[in-house]
This record gives C-alpha cells, structure tokens and sequence, in this order.
C-alpha cells in the first residue's frame, strides 16, 4: 500500500497555504483560481491535519481535519 496521497483543496486566491500532518510540514501557495494541491504522507491509524490560509493582509485562517489510514486489505 502506498502511504502517499494527494490533498487538494480551494483558498482564496493567491494564498499562502500550510498543511501540518503527523509526519509533514508543507509550505505551498493556492493558485489564481483559488486551488491547491500537495502529496502528504499518512501514517497508519489516526492523522491530524491543520491547514492554515494566510492571506496578504495577513489574515490567518485554519481548519483542522482527521483522516484514519489503513495499510491493510479489507476483507
């Protein structure tokens, strides 16, 4: 099982965006329309992820979300 995915998301445009996990910090900017992409790593079990908006007045906007990972086949 591959342990990489792809979070995508939308944000005002033009946007710093951060995206915190259990075993990555990464640093990306949205796009003119607003969109945003990025691979993170999941953990098996429960991953926390904070994404954080900071906009050029500096205005912070986050929200935080859980995704539970499993690296075994269902049966």
């Amino acid at each position: 099982f591959e342990n990489t995915h792809s979070l995508s998301g939308k944000a005002n445009p033009n946007s710093q965006i951060a995206i915190i996990s259990e075993s990555d910090d990464i640093l990306t900017q949205s796009t003119a329309n607003g969109t945003f992409s990025a691979q993170i790593n999941l953990v098996p079990g429960e991953n926390k992820i904070k994404i954080s908006q900071l906009e050029k007045d500096n205005t912070l906007t986050n929200i935080s979300l859980t995704l539970y990972y499993s690296n075994k086949p269902l049966e």
